[in-house]
């Protein structure tokens, strides 16, 4: 007999993956953001902040560790409604 687990009973995953989602959009619209700025100072010949650059890595690196977590909530998800 296959017991299938209660998704209402995962309610708290569902939550984190919205947020994820969520955050996910907002990080994709900054990574643009500062993309576009540090393309435009380097073709115009301006000089930009150093910190811009950083940023554009963290918020790149925050970005891979949230796809990263909404894998898992799929693979969790998943698994937990198919067995």
């Amino acid at each position: 007999i296959t017991q299938f687990v209660n998704l209402p009973d995962f309610i708290w995953l569902w939550r984190i993956a919205a947020w994820s989602m969520g955050l996910s959009i907002a990080a994709y619209l900054l990574l643009a953001l500062s993309g576009i700025w540090m393309f435009y100072t380097r073709t115009s010949g301006r000089q930009r902040p150093s910190w811009v650059r950083s940023l554009h890595y963290t918020i790149g690196s925050i970005m891979v560790g949230l796809v990263l977590l909404l894998l898992t909530i799929g693979i969790v998800g998943t698994l937990g409604h198919y067995g």
